[in-house]
């Protein structure tokens, strides 16, 4: 007869088909995602464009990414050249490893029940999910504060260690070059090992902190001089992202709200979805109180202080709570609901003996799983059509047919249409320069005020025997969590700057009697039915219309002929 597999053994098992779940997911949503959008797709063109050392430089298009993950994507771009596919490696490697890091650490400080929990939690996350499929160091940020986390408990357990120390110092400095918000989880780790150290400790191992902390911090000052500050005092950074900051200011409760709610989600989308968030921040404090009652003050700090220190941060404006900009303390957060469904589910065994703790931990992991296999199978990512609305136009396209390319649909348009194997590097650094933050056609540029008849009629190149005509930025500019109501923005408008659409319908009109346009339908405002409206009232008239993936070709006549319809 068999004997039945030992505990740790029933864990293990668990624990790979967790690992295996949460791999598989990741790898669906990777085949799922239809093409590169929004900011990733702009990071892939200078990924695409520049060599290693050009990486260094700010990028273009108002991207912002440390230079490890850059070289990383360049590096898999030189091996196996430019595709979707090959741009996914990094994040997805990334994000399959924050899954193994995860639980071991959890395992290791707090137990393997709880390093289960936060693993399922973890693999199922669909936000988790989807960022190990997106070109953007996200995924990289939460793996790096995973590894810092796990150092620092290796320093806790025996601040006597010296290669703890010294291996804690080094990978500090690491995720410092690495992840933008590493400086929020070694603020943490300085503050718990201060804790930790405060009472009875040698004074070597004092100076051992004050080094750590001194090397650290000179390394972030110069990173920030070097990098961040840039992007800090950025006039149009700040202007986006007012909304998303928890300073005082209008509607101050509505974003604290919003704001601890984005950090949230990513823990577990069935609670905060089912407006459970409440149950989901009790788990928290439960089991920070357990962590401190087991592990000491110092625990709970190193844990929870990244988050506070983001709070801190966003509260005096200086750093957004966006989720994709504050997922790298997911992880922590699932470590503290993992210990806190775990003390939950053993209190209501000690009160009702005949509920085993065990099955309540699965229940709670039940639906997590069932909603990401969902996820991952009916939410195909981000669509983008501009591939297919690049084939319909080598189709249909004639000699001498102008195309327009809406402001928005400038990035995709030249990822899309550019052949990579031999590049028109000189168009590619023209379309960054017109489409970047100073240019005249940035995907997000703010109102300018009315326009001139023929102000932009320098927007041309011509390419492959074509000419493309870009638009102008309309002044219809984006915001982090713009407010509803629109007596709530008064500084946002969400029809196009006074005579733009006039100006680009003319532009249309002068370039020939049939012209093609491309756009995109990620606009916050009603620029685009600006646009056609104007073009209709100039003479244009709409002979067809393809649509693929929120990407619309438009065939427009001019002429005696087309009245508009």
């Amino acid at each position: 007869m068999t004997p039945p597999p030992e505990p740790a053994s029933r864990a293990r098992q668990a624990a790979v088909a967790l690992l295996t779940l949460g791999i598989a997911l990741r790898v669906i949503a990777c085949l799922q995602r239809e093409g590169l959008v929004g900011d990733e797709l702009m990071l892939s063109l200078n990924l695409a464009t520049r060599g290693y050392r050009a990486l260094l430089q700010p990028l273009s298009y108002a991207q912002v990414a440390p230079f490890p993950f850059l070289w990383a994507e360049r590096l898999a771009i030189q091996l196996f050249g430019i595709q979707e596919g090959v741009l996914r490696i990094v994040p997805f490697m990334t994000g399959c490893l924050l899954l193994v890091a995860l639980w071991r650490v959890t395992r290791d400080f707090l137990g393997e029940t709880e390093g289960l929990i936060a693993l399922g939690l973890a693999a199922t996350s669909p936000f988790l999910i989807d960022y190990s499929a997106e070109v953007k160091p996200y995924s990289l940020d939460a793996l790096m504060t995973v590894l810092v986390v796990a150092s620092a408990v290796r320093v806790l357990r025996d601040v006597t260690n010296r290669i703890a120390w010294a291996a804690l110092a080094g990978l500090g400095a690491i995720a410092l070059i690495s992840s933008t918000p590493a400086a929020f989880v070694l603020l943490a780790v300085l503050v718990a090992l201060a804790l930790q150290l405060r009472v009875g400790s040698l004074p070597l191992l004092r100076l051992r902190w004050a080094a750590v902390g001194m090397i650290w911090a000179d390394l972030f000052i110069l990173l920030y001089r070097a990098v961040y500050q840039q992007v800090v005092d950025d006039p149009y950074m700040r202007q986006y992202w007012a909304s998303a900051m928890l300073a005082p200011g209008p509607r101050l409760p509505a974003r604290w709200a919003a704001g601890i709610e984005e950090a949230l989600w990513p823990v577990s989308y069935w609670m905060v979805w089912s407006r459970l968030g409440v149950l989901l921040g009790l788990a928290c404090v439960v089991g920070a109180v357990s962590i401190a009652r087991r592990h000491g003050s110092s625990a709970v700090v190193l844990l929870a202080g990244p988050l506070v220190a983001l709070v801190g941060a966003s509260a005096i404006g200086r750093y957004p709570m966006a989720m994709r900009l504050t997922i790298f303390t997911a992880p922590l957060l699932i470590m503290l609901v993992a210990v806190g469904i775990d003390a939950g589910a053993r209190w209501i065994s000690r009160r009702f003996p005949s509920v085993r703790a065990g099955w309540i931990d699965f229940l709670v992991l039940v639906p997590s799983i069932m909603l990401a296999v969902a996820w991952s199978i009916e939410v195909p990512g981000a669509a983008q059509g501009m591939p297919a609305i690049v084939r319909q136009l080598e189709q249909r396209h004639q000699a001498g047919e102008p195309i327009y390319v809406f402001h928005r649909a400038i990035g995709p348009w030249a990822f899309y249409t550019t052949d990579w194997l031999h590049p028109d590097r000189r168009r590619l650094a023209w379309i960054a320069q017109i489409a970047g933050p100073e240019g005249p056609a940035f995907v997000n540029a703010a109102p300018r005020g009315p326009r001139r008849m023929g102000e932009n009629d320098g927007l041309v190149y011509r390419y492959r025997g074509r000419m493309e005509l870009f638009g102008a930025a309309s002044g219809v500019q984006g915001r982090a969590w713009l407010p509803p109501e629109p007596s709530e923005r008064p500084d946002w408008q969400a029809g196009a700057d006074r005579g733009w659409a006039e100006t680009e319908a003319a532009r249309l009109r002068g370039k020939g009697r049939r012209v093609w346009a491309v756009f995109v339908s990620d606009s916050p405002g009603r620029e685009i039915l600006d646009l056609l409206t104007a073009i209709q009232e100039s003479g244009g008239r709409i002979e067809s219309r393809v649509e693929a993936g929120g990407t619309t070709l438009y065939s427009i006549r001019f002429g005696p002929d087309s009245a508009s319809a």
